[in-house]
C-alpha cells in the first residue's frame, strides 16, 4: 500500500526541528533586550545630567546655585520618558571665586552611575 501524507512521526520530528531552532534564536534576542534597555538608561542618564547641569547654569546667582543641593533626589519629573534616575547634586567653593557643581545620576541596576562636574562664576 502507498503512503499518502504524513505519519506522526514526520509530525514528531518537524516540531523538535522547530523547537530546536527557536531556542537557538532565543539566546541572541533576550542578550538583544538586555543591551538595548543598557543603551536607553545610559542615554537616559546622559539626558538627565545634561539638564541637570543646564539648570545650574542658568541660575543667576550663588544662592540659586547652592539651593540646587537642597531639591529632591527623586526621578526628575522632566526625565520621565528618558530614565527614572536618582539624581545626587553637590555644590562647594572652588578657586577664584566659582563654585563647584558635581552631578551624579543613577538607575539602579541598569548601569553604572555617571557624574559630571563643572565650575560657574557667579557674582
Amino acid at each position: 500500500m502507498k503512503q499518502r501524507g504524513s505519519s506522526l512521526i514526520d509530525a514528531m520530528i518537524g516540531v523538535a526541528v522547530l523547537g530546536i531552532g527557536a531556542s537557538l534564536l532565543l539566546g541572541p534576542w533576550s542578550s538583544y533586550e538586555r543591551a538595548s534597555s543598557r543603551a536607553i538608561a545610559a542615554e537616559g542618564l546622559a539626558r538627565v545630567i545634561d539638564l541637570e547641569l543646564e539648570r545650574a547654569r542658568s541660575c543667576p546667582t550663588r544662592d540659586c546655585i547652592e539651593g540646587l543641593t537642597t531639591t529632591s533626589t527623586a526621578p526628575s519629573p522632566d526625565a520621565a520618558s528618558w530614565a527614572h534616575a536618582t539624581v545626587h547634586r553637590s555644590v562647594k567653593a572652588a578657586s577664584n571665586g566659582c563654585l563647584e557643581v558635581s552631578i551624579k545620576a543613577e538607575v539602579p541596576g541598569l548601569v553604572r552611575p555617571l557624574s559630571a562636574t563643572t565650575r560657574i562664576w557667579r557674582p
